[in-house]
């Protein structure tokens, strides 16, 4: 048989024909979206760090938009009518995406910072309704797999954008033309998602459509759902961790390991090299098992990236942590998606995720706070100070999961 007939059979072996328009403009907006990732996501700490000398406080303002957006998402989630998500999406992204794109204009620690807040802050909000399409998109027993395909694609280009910016960048000068075109690729992203056919959802949306029933009927599942409910508990002792590691990272970078951009690039490119590859093992392995059990897996793995910091000597030595951390994170991004959809009752949708974005707003502000807090203590003590936050981080991220075994055995579906 022909390559191109061997391909095409592989092809439609692995995406059912009612999803392959729809899985063909997500690979085209994570392609755009991947541009974006690339130029800016590793670069913006470090530059805003070593370019603009920003403190403490300002890394974690960098840090905290997607947790001040998840706890507006709620109150935002209840203003969509039910089957206009997906216009509600790509509009508020492409809104989120202009801030990024003014990123290129910045001159100072503030500016830079509160640009690149205030868009995560209103991606989040977009990202609530993302959740919503993507449910509908694809068939349950295909969605795992099919969103590990895409992002294989998206950590093909990521690495090679890494590479492309860290190589022109150099020491970091030209920084502001790569911000500029990860934002006009972030929003064309936005715009081609925009276009997928989104099957209307049956009646049963938020009663009486006002804002405030749809947060009194979502903050109702905390009591209706009691693993959903233990998910969230413990999701915030593992976001404080994360988050006093998203502080931690560039400070010790620049300060002690005196990574450079360049090198930066390095560090993600394996990182995403093996992002890239790990999509299509968890895929597989949450649709045959459960995503409970996927995430204290990944989560497990991920506390191998503080540890590799505390006992780093230099930057070649947390090349491998890196690449646990590529691991780790397409586990983590598939894991967590899916198990909040496992514990969605259908016709809730909307307020599951938009439960889940604020109280990941609340766990996200105090792990950015206390982690600025932590840091600029432990940062009075120099180096060997802030080497002992590693430990900290992996402990909170291991007690996260310690609880959800019970839940992960159980299976699927467990409420």
């Amino acid at each position: 048989m022909p390559l191109k007939h061997r391909l095409l059979c592989m092809f439609a072996r692995r995406v059912p024909a009612e999803a392959r328009r729809n899985f063909g403009l997500e690979c085209i907006g994570g392609f755009l979206a991947s541009i974006h990732t690339g130029f800016f996501v590793p670069f913006y700490a470090i530059i805003a760090r070593d370019k603009m000398g920003a403190d403490e406080f300002m890394i974690a303002l960098l840090s905290a938009g997607p947790y001040i957006g998840g706890m507006i998402a709620l109150f935002y989630g209840g203003l969509v009518a039910l089957n206009r998500e997906l216009k509600w999406y790509w509009m508020t992204a492409v809104l989120a995406d202009v801030f990024i794109t003014a990123t290129a204009l910045c001159s100072g620690s503030l500016s830079i910072s509160l640009c690149v807040f205030t868009a995560y802050a209103i991606l989040a909000c977009a990202n609530t309704q993302y959740a919503v399409v993507v449910q509908r998109i694809y068939p349950v027993r295909y969605r795992a797999s099919l969103m590990g395909y895409v992002r294989v694609i998206c950590g093909v280009v990521t690495l090679l954008a890494t590479l492309l910016a860290g190589k022109l960048m150099g020491d970091g000068e030209g920084w502001r033309i790569f911000f500029a075109i990860s934002g006009l690729c972030a929003m064309g992203a936005a715009i081609v998602f925009g276009r997928v056919r989104c099957p209307a959802a049956a009646e049963g949306g938020r009663p009486g459509g006002s804002v405030a029933s749809f947060v009194l009927d979502s903050f109702r599942i905390l009591a209706e759902n009691k693993t959903n409910t233990l998910l969230i508990i413990l999701a915030t002792v593992y976001s404080v961790g994360a988050m006093i590691q998203t502080v931690a990272l560039p400070i010790y970078q620049v300060d002690v390991l005196s990574i450079e951009p360049r090198r930066i690039s390095v560090l993600a490119s394996v990182q995403s090299a093996v992002l890239m590859l790990s999509y299509p093992f968890w895929g597989r392995f949450i649709d045959k098992s459960n995503a409970i059990k996927g995430w204290v897996a990944c989560v497990t793995v991920g506390t191998l990236m503080p540890l590799g910091y505390y006992f780093a000597g230099s930057w070649t030595g947390v090349i491998w942590a890196h690449a646990m951390n590529g691991f780790y994170l397409a586990g983590s991004e598939l894991a967590w998606f899916n198990m909040v959809l496992e514990l969605t009752e259908k016709g809730k949708e909307g307020k599951y995720q938009a439960l889940h974005y604020f109280f990941g707003g609340i766990r996200g502000l105090l792990g950015i706070v206390g982690g600025a807090l932590l840091v600029k203590h432990f940062h009075r003590v120099g180096a060997e100070g802030i080497r002992s936050v590693f430990l900290i981080i992996a402990g909170l991220m291991l007690l996260s999961v310690v609880f959800l075994i019970p839940a992960a055995l159980k299976g699927r579906n467990t409420k």
